[in-house]
């Protein structure tokens, strides 16, 4: 199951990286980050995005910084 939960994040960060190197609203990228990790069956995640930095944790299992 962890295994799952990581790979689930990594997608969700790696769009969210995609988004903000072309140019996409930290607004935005929130947003397309939490809808990802709901589409996959986890509704509780939280995103906090800047123009330099992601950080997104699903229900308690981490915080990840890229």
């Amino acid at each position: 199951m962890t295994e799952r939960v990581d790979d689930i994040v990594e997608v969700c960060l790696l769009a969210g990286k995609l988004m903000l190197e072309s140019g996409g609203e930290t607004y935005r990228v929130e947003d397309t980050m939490t809808r990802i990790a709901a589409s996959f069956g986890m509704p509780r995640s939280h995103g906090y995005v800047t123009p330099t930095a992601i950080i997104f944790s699903v229900e308690g299992t981490g915080v990840l910084i890229i």
